[in-house]
């Protein structure tokens, strides 16, 4: 049985590929969102982004388009099949309308890198 320590020290080194390789996984991303969604605009933010970020840190991925759901269970099934197949916990998404980025992540989100 492994240890406390094992499973953690586990755990660090998977999200590590992930954190080091950010950019690879959110043109991943960025490509089934536009398959799901059709014209996007994708922008990765956070701690991975402005490099203070932590082995257990996740990865911020914005998605912005005009055909976002307005419900939390269609919007939750589209971030289902965005992270199909990754690590789950590892990528937070967030959905938004045009308007929804300008009027409030605008404000909030000053580093960020568009994918």
């Amino acid at each position: 049985m492994k240890s406390f320590y094992e499973i953690v020290l586990e755990e660090a080194r998977e999200r590590k590929e992930y954190l080091e390789n950010y950019l690879i996984y959110a043109r991943e991303i960025k490509e089934r969102a536009k398959k799901l969604l059709g014209d996007v605009k994708v922008f990765v933010f956070g701690s991975v982004v402005s490099e203070d970020y932590n082995p257990m840190s996740d990865i911020d991925i914005l998605i912005i388009s005009d055909s976002v759901p307005d419900g939390a269970i269609e919007q939750a099934k589209i971030k289902v099949l965005l992270t199909e197949g990754f690590k789950p916990g590892v990528f937070q998404i967030h959905l938004a309308k045009p308007d929804e980025y300008e009027n409030w992540y605008k404000n909030f989100v000053k580093c960020k890198v568009e994918i």
